[in-house]
């Protein structure tokens, strides 16, 4: 099911930024792509009756596979160090993704033990850095402009205010 979900999101997310480029939009292609990949996710979550937090893991492996691709492939094409770096730190998240997946039950402060921990935390790391790097670069390819930095900011902070109280809950 979990494979299948991600299926889902590539193809969310493909469609997300078909729509942007057919209704004039190619500069929030990445927006776009992540509302495609969020509306992708609740469809697989209906079909399947998984269970939330599950299903937001798969997202982010989603998210994180498909972006080290299209990093990579403009790397490749347009001879971009700049998309070269984005592919090496999407690897990185990866990483830090699966690094945390086996490890976040055993911390003592994330009592709950419930599964999301290692999604919330790769996919607040992501949107931080994104934050960061838009504040001094906004004009980059895979951003939006200035406004890039508040909307990765703000769903950062969401992120990590869903991961605390996930860590309150009683098992």
């Amino acid at each position: 099911m979990i494979f299948s979900v991600s299926f889902y999101v590539i193809v969310g997310m493909a469609l997300g930024i078909a729509l942007g480029s057919v209704l004039g939009f190619p500069r929030f292609w990445f927006w776009l792509a992540v509302l495609g990949a969020w509306l992708a996710c609740l469809a697989g979550w209906r079909r399947f009756k998984m269970r939330f937090f599950e299903l937001f893991e798969a997202l982010s492996l989603g998210l994180f596979y498909w972006l080290a691709l299209v990093y990579l492939g403009n790397a490749v094409v347009g001879a971009s160090l700049t998309s070269l770096f984005g592919f090496v730190a999407v690897g990185l998240i990866i990483f830090f993704f699966y690094f945390i997946e086996d490890r976040y039950k055993r911390f003592a402060w994330y009592k709950s033990g419930k599964l999301g921990f290692a999604g919330l935390v790769s996919l607040g790391v992501f949107f931080f850095i994104r934050a960061v790097v838009a504040l001094f670069r906004p004009n980059m390819l895979f951003f939006s402009g200035s406004s890039d930095s508040i909307i990765s900011s703000l769903l950062a902070f969401l992120l990590f205010l869903t991961l605390f109280n996930l860590s309150r809950q009683k098992a």
